[in-house]
């Protein structure tokens, strides 16, 4: 675990996130295995630094080299296999030394450089704070959600060790009604704000609350929370751990059990920020970008991608770059090596690999005027640490994640529909204008993407909603301190104060820095649980 003294990312350290103050400057105290998880904290004998912590193995997609893991499909002093490092004018690429663009890092870059300003119209905002407030779900889906097989989420924080399965948290959210044939297993909250409900005709386990503003009608359910039903009930074997909450005339019909039953006026809200206030407008952030950017500091043409020719393999330093669009048939792969932010005015056409990816010290937000078009494998960002990287679209036409596909990061295109055809698990959060799924899908969300904007500069205290505090309680005006968890964005719930992502029961705490908890309570998962000896 990192240590949550003075050298601790995001407490009273001077460091960017997943890096600590040792020796007087900072280190990447993610894969660092002379300093894992905190300073002079060394790996032996076969153990891999991995996430912030010593373990016996990589994370999915990484491999052990002595006591690191790294990508050896994009890692330039292992490209390939262990040792191997490629030459000058050379980078990795899909496992081999390619031609590469190497580009010369400004002098600002130290500790990755200052924090990236996206041209929002009107209202320009820090990148980090722009991630958490969009990233609040695993999944969220303007419309619907349709699944025909498995839908699996959980969570961790990639910023406190590396991924354990079952950690709770990966809330779904949709604005429209979901539809689910061959179970869902859902780590956190499930809330459909459209009266069409929800119809789970399989199995499911929904570990957090459910939220559902029109009729629910469910085959064998478990909800580990309360219950929150405007419509109709009708279920096989429906069983909410917590208080049901119904509209007053709704039905039960079925085998429904529940802690107690509250009738009272139900309201269920869209959770996921649709509408036309609230949308990205990715095309307009681009385009802000065409002539505003950092280009000539780094003599990087914007025509590179479109050209017959191009290189395998693009490394970009901190700053703002733009490109006019990728169009190419050969893989590629484009690293970042700090505070990065790429804008891409057209489609991104790839026939061939396709990978965006980034340094463990390192934030990359990658912003699409178009669409994405990713036909033969797409690699976003690294299993241990999503909440770095994230990818905006602007297009409409649907985007494929097809086999081949490794996704761990964070993916924004409110416009598109988004098809999963292939049993691809994920790492960070997805938010799509549809979601239809026909193949098994698993994301792993990535709590810490909802506190990336602590590398922000402060921002006002004046507010009309949650967003505008950046998630957190927006109180007569005044950004401040949340009593009550209707005060928070949804899902996050109010916990000491702040609005987080609960990783624990209503009824318990999380752990404090240290895993203490009060006296007759253990620290659990996380959480402080009642200690029965």
């Amino acid at each position: 675990m990192y240590d949550a003294g003075a050298d601790a990312p995001g407490l009273s350290s001077p460091c960017p996130p997943y890096q600590s103050f040792c020796g007087g400057r900072c280190i990447d105290t993610v894969t660092d295995p002379m300093n894992c998880g905190r300073c002079d904290n060394a790996c032996t004998g076969s153990q891999v630094c991995s996430g912030g912590a010593c373990t016996a193995s990589c994370l999915p997609g990484l491999s052990p080299c002595g006591n690191r893991c790294v990508n050896l499909g994009t890692d330039n002093q292992n490209c390939g296999t262990c040792g191997h490092p490629c030459g000058p004018g050379e980078g990795c690429a899909g496992g081999s030394c390619v031609p590469a663009v190497i580009l010369p890092p400004p002098a600002a870059c130290q500790n990755g450089g200052p924090p990236i300003d996206v041209p929002v119209p009107g209202q320009p905002v820090c990148a980090g704070n722009l991630a958490q407030r969009t990233f609040r779900w695993a999944l969220c889906s303007c419309r619907n959600v349709v699944a025909s097989s498995l839908l699996t989420t959980d969570a961790f924080n990639s910023a406190t060790g590396p991924y354990m399965p079952g950690g709770k948290g990966g809330a779904v959210g949709l604005n429209g009604s979901l539809t689910g044939s061959s179970g869902f297993n859902i780590g956190g909250t499930v809330w459909a704000s459209a009266a069409a409900g929800v119809i789970l005709s399989s199995d499911a386990t929904i570990r957090q609350e459910l939220h559902v503003g029109g009729q629910l009608t469910t085959a064998r359910v478990m909800v580990g929370e309360d219950g929150f039903v405007v419509g109709n009930i009708n279920g096989d074997a429906l069983t909410f751990d917590g208080v049901l909450h119904l509209r007053p005339g709704a039905t039960i019909t079925g085998n429904v059990t529940y802690k107690s039953l509250v009738r009272e006026a139900v309201t269920v809200p869209p959770p996921c920020d649709c509408t036309a206030e609230d949308i990205i407008p990715v095309a307009a952030i681009v385009a802000a970008r065409r002539t505003s950017n950092d280009n000539a500091s780094v003599g990087l043409d914007p025509a590179l991608f479109t050209r017959g020719t191009a290189p395998a393999r693009l490394d970009l330093p901190c700053g703002s770059y733009y490109l006019d669009a990728i169009s190419i048939s050969n893989p590629l792969t484009i690293v970042a090596h700090g505070n990065t932010a790429l804008y891409i005015g057209g489609n991104v056409s790839a026939s061939s690999a396709i990978t965006f990816t980034l340094d463990p010290t390192a934030q990359f937000d990658v912003f699409i005027g178009g669409t994405m078009i990713a036909s033969s494998g797409l690699t976003l960002g690294s299993p241990a640490y999503p909440a770095s990287m994230r990818t905006y679209a602007g297009g409409a036409q649907p985007l494929d994640i097809s086999s081949g596909a490794a996704i761990a990061g964070n993916f924004y295109d409110a416009a598109a529909l988004l098809r999963w055809s292939a049993e691809v698990a994920a790492y960070g959060a997805v938010f799509a204008g549809d979601f239809n799924a026909s193949a098994d899908v698993t994301i792993h969300y990535d709590r810490e993407v909802t506190e990336v904007g602590r590398i922000c500069p402060p921002t006002p205290t004046m507010c009309t909603s949650c967003t505008d505090c950046n998630n957190q309680a927006c109180i007569n005006g005044t950004c401040g301190m949340c009593t009550d968890s209707s005060q928070c964005c949804p899902p996050l719930q109010c916990i000491n104060g702040t609005c987080q992502v609960s990783q624990c029961p209503v009824y318990a705490d999380p752990c404090a820095p240290g895993n203490v908890c009060p006296i007759g309570f253990a620290c659990v998962m996380g959480c402080c649980l009642k200690y029965i000896p």
